[in-house]
């Protein structure tokens, strides 16, 4: 049994490198914020590490690839998941390789807010690419909505970290969902209401 490597530690939990009966692993802890009172504080780790779990698995059944998840310590707030082979999005450097898979990712994004699915925290450093499959990650926010603000919103936080060339190959992708073009005014009218609250 391998001891637990840390590799990141974030605002919402620590992710650390794993074995799980010798399969590499990556192991996903929700630890106890101190600042926040004890009951409430249960009861926000507990909700996004179950809507982690259901999101992975409604994102299963529309095709979406997310991470296998081989265990799930609810008293401890721990997911055990599948080591995905690849690199996020916002570290591919060749041109081409990035263009191709936000296209995939545009494509995934459409198919999501097809069926009402949020993400909640989509930025490219929740999509993984591996050799040739996209994959979602980090689910923990996400939640269903057919409401136009939230797909809009999730759209959004994606357009914000890319360039003009990058967002026509996602905006390609997304074509795929039948709501894209109100989606994409409703994005517009929110970065409206942005630049004229900060004048």
């Amino acid at each position: 049994m391998l001891m637990d490597k840390e590799i990141f530690r974030g605002a919402e939990a620590v992710i650390s490198k794993t074995d799980f009966f010798g399969l590499k692993s990556i192991k996903k802890s929700r630890k106890p914020k101190n600042y926040r009172n004890k009951i409430l504080d249960e009861r926000i780790r507990s909700k996004r590490f179950l809507q982690e779990i259901r999101m992975n698995h409604r994102l299963k059944l529309i095709g979406i690839r997310t991470p296998i998840i081989y265990f799930a310590d609810e008293k401890n707030n721990e997911i055990i998941m599948e080591e995905i082979k690849g690199e996020n999005l916002q570290k591919i450097k060749n041109s081409r390789r990035k263009k191709a898979f936000l296209r995939k990712l545009g494509n995934a994004v459409g198919l999501m807010h097809s069926n009402d699915l949020i993400h909640g925290d989509l930025t490219l450093n929740n999509v993984l690419a591996g050799k040739k499959d996209l994959y979602i990650i980090d689910l923990g926010l996400g939640f269903e909505s057919g409401k136009l603000e939230e797909k809009s919103v999730d759209f959004l936080n994606l357009k914000k970290e890319l360039n003009d060339k990058e967002l026509k190959e996602l905006i390609n992708g997304y074509k795929t969902f039948k709501g894209y073009k109100k989606v994409l005014e409703q994005v517009k009218k929110i970065e409206n209401r942005a630049r004229y609250m900060n004048h």
